[in-house]
């Protein structure tokens, strides 16, 4: 009896210990079960059931990276870059007249005059003049007494109200024409300089050289530069910008000629050849024409002398067809400077006319010259190839 239910006990210890055994494993089970709802990479399909709610087009390839794509979108692209502006050809630009006040750019010292306003032949009106610098004879120079005057200049000077300043230059009338003309240039531009040194930007200054004057008694009263204040709208701006952005290249000289592009006529003149003051060489006239006292009339043998370089100038397209106008000495220099540019224009407008392209010519406006006997022979254009 004792051994029976010995073995028993022990049979049901064995049984006991199997149930552990079996059970140990089920608990295991029961944790790695949890453990793959836990770890994202061992239920990849279940992943790619949520990845394709999002991305219908991902294929069963879809790996980390396009899983991170859905959540990240691609940065838009970048915009592309604004066309950089055309060139402006500043030689071509001298012949236009921005305002529309008839005086055209290389001449206008008040580039911003209100359409419809009395202008005299720089473009300028005497009631705008805020200030005035005086030279001495055959000089350029600013001397004590005008530094003093072009300091109440700035101090009048209020570049936030789109204010502009125009120089105007003059010599007495002593001397070469021509000379003359260079000289008032000279005295225009460095007042200019003086101006951008106290901080005017170059955008709101402008030059004229207006040649010999003789409108006072006083010799000192002629050797001027003239100051000229205009105010302009915040939309005239972009009308006049490419003026602005031609003005330090108007003052340069690239062909080493002595002359600054904005007075010279043949401003693309070979190194070797010797020029005058126009920048023009020296004897290589290709034709004159001649006007009546206070006339830009073409007359019938100008006419035909127009018709010869019209021929000329054909025979030789490779080349531009330089207009350079003058008047004689009578008469005020700003006058005189108005008619010499009409002439020229009336010169050029038959040669465009007659069929000669229009961006093969340039015009060029001397003003007034006493350097021959004949009046008559002063009151001409003279032509030139270049």
């Amino acid at each position: 009896m004792k051994i029976r239910l010995l073995n028993m006990a022990v049979l049901t210890l064995i049984i006991s210990q199997s149930a552990i055994v079996f059970a140990t494993p089920t608990t295991s089970n029961s944790v790695k079960d949890e453990s793959e709802k836990i770890l994202p990479n061992d239920n990849k399909e279940a992943l790619l059931d949520e990845t394709a709610k999002k991305a219908p087009n991902c294929t069963v390839d879809c790996g980390a990276e396009e899983i991170a794509s859905i959540a990240t979108p691609a940065p838009a692209p970048a915009p592309a870059p604004a066309p950089a502006p055309a060139p402006i050809n500043c030689t071509s630009m001298l012949d236009t007249d921005a305002d529309q006040d008839g005086i055209t750019l290389r001449y206008d010292a008040c580039p911003y005059t209100e359409e419809g306003a009395s202008v005299d032949a720089t473009g300028c009106s005497d009631k705008n003049i805020i200030g005035t610098v005086y030279f001495e004879t055959d000089s350029s120079s600013l001397n004590k007494e005008a530094l003093a005057a072009l300091g109440k200049v700035v101090a009048k000077f209020t570049e936030g109200e789109n204010q502009h300043l125009g120089a105007k230059g003059y010599a007495d009338p002593r001397g070469n024409v021509e000379y003359n003309q260079n000289l008032s240039f000279r005295r225009a531009k460095n007042t200019v300089a003086y101006l951008k040194e106290q901080g005017i930007s170059a955008n709101s200054l402008s030059i004229a050289a207006m040649g010999e004057e003789n409108t006072s008694s006083r010799l000192s009263e002629n050797r001027r530069v003239d100051i000229y204040a205009s105010q302009y709208k915040a939309d005239d701006q972009p009308r006049n910008a490419g003026t602005m952005a031609c003005d330090n290249q108007l003052d340069s000289d690239d062909d080493g000629d002595g002359i600054p592009l904005r007075l010279d006529a043949c401003p693309h003149t070979p190194v070797e050849k010797k020029v005058d003051v126009t920048g023009c060489p020296v004897r290589e006239v290709l034709g004159s024409i001649y006007f009546e006292t206070n006339s830009s009339a073409i007359s019938t043998e100008a006419s035909i002398t127009l018709d010869t370089v019209k021929t000329a100038a054909d025979a030789d397209s490779g080349k531009s067809l330089i207009i350079k106008g003058y008047a004689d000495s009578r008469g005020p220099s700003e006058f005189n400077k108005r008619l010499s540019s009409q002439r020229s224009s009336a010169a050029r407008n038959y040669l465009i006319n007659s069929g000669i392209a229009e961006d093969r010519l340039r015009v060029d406006a001397i003003g007034a010259v006493d350097n021959n006997k004949a009046l008559k022979e002063n009151r001409r254009v003279d032509f030139f190839l270049e």
